[in-house]
């Protein structure tokens, strides 16, 4: 009788473990990936760039470059993103925004989702941080990119985008 009281406290115990693990809320499956600028395309603007070491600057005094950096989607949405810079322009500072772009499946229109604008706080020698919040998709052929401006050559020094990163996150099935 002893034994199948033992087994009997076992199973419950065991379904009472059960239970829980099926109600616990759903856990975010996070996907972080990290990107070298290099892969940045310049899309307009009088200066020219330049890489060095994976980073990518403006070598021109003759104005700004806007650039454009893509990034691998396969998550339903963008949890944060960061950009990683220098500005070493005191009044025309490195700027940046997150995009999530699709085409409108009835008309082919152009739908953007974006961040707000961020620019760098500061200008100097060291590197700084461009962070961005989530950013919803939803959409299978969805594709996301940072749309940066780097700022021309001030007293012979370079402003430069060194790496970005998007983390994708989705419920777990």
């Amino acid at each position: 009788m002893k034994t199948s009281k033992t087994f009997l406290s076992a199973v419950i115990v065991s379904m009472l473990g059960l239970s829980a693990t099926l109600s616990a809320p759903q856990a975010l499956a996070v996907d972080k990936k990290a990107y070298s600028a290099f892969g940045c395309v310049k899309i307009f603007g009088p200066g020219a760039v330049f890489s060095s070491g994976g980073s990518i600057g403006n070598q021109s005094s003759a104005g700004f470059v806007a650039v454009q950096c893509p990034a691998v989607k396969d998550a339903t949405h963008i949890q944060s993103g960061v950009v990683q810079i220098t500005d070493q322009n005191p009044t025309d500072h490195v700027g940046c925004m997150l995009f999530m772009e699709h085409r409108n499946p009835s008309n082919s229109a152009v739908v953007f989702n974006n961040s707000p604008a961020k620019f760098a706080p500061f200008s100097g020698d060291g590197t700084q941080l461009l962070s961005f919040g989530p950013i919803a998709t939803g959409q299978d052929f969805a594709q996301y990119y940072y749309s940066c401006r780097i700022p021309a050559v001030h007293n012979n020094k370079a402003s430069m985008i060194h790496t970005y990163q998007v983390v994708e996150a989705e419920p777990n099935l």
